[in-house]
């Protein structure tokens, strides 16, 4: 069983910097996790992306990601995964993505595949994953993503 929790983090790029609420999955931090499995030569290209906990994004955003990864609204990218990482200035999932596949199965939340979407091509697997969670623990370490 995996342990998530949700811990400060600093984004920045593009001469700005963006402070969000990262995914650490069993101590460590998955936004790092992404930046340095990046395919990209540019350490600088690497994860341009941060959670949709971020209060650069609309506070209706933030809520919506919230209710999907707690399967109260259906995922956001093709019909199968719910997005993790976004654009840290807009939010738009046409900027690229990192989403999971959310999978309820009893008292327990899976995190079956994580993808990179973009504009161009299918979602290309990572290979992080897959997680599994205690229900009511991914719950409560959800509950931080609401306060901001």
């Amino acid at each position: 069983m995996n342990e998530l929790r949700l811990e400060s983090a600093t984004w920045e790029g593009d001469g700005r910097t963006v402070d969000f609420l990262d995914f650490v999955i069993d101590d460590q931090s998955l936004f790092d996790w992404i930046r340095w499995c990046s395919e990209d030569p540019d350490p600088s290209a690497r994860n341009q992306r941060v959670t949709p906990f971020s209060r650069t994004l609309p506070a209706k955003a933030r809520k919506a990601a919230h209710r999907r990864l707690i399967l109260r609204d259906p995922p956001d990218v093709d019909g199968r995964w719910t997005s993790v990482y976004v654009c840290p200035l807009c939010g738009d999932l046409g900027c690229g993505a990192v989403a999971v596949e959310v999978v309820g199965a009893g008292d327990r939340i899976r995190w079956d595949s994580v993808v990179k979407v973009g504009a161009m091509g299918p979602p290309r697997v990572l290979t992080p994953g897959p997680f599994e969670f205690e229900q009511a623990a991914y719950l409560d370490a959800l509950v931080s993503a609401l306060a901001m």
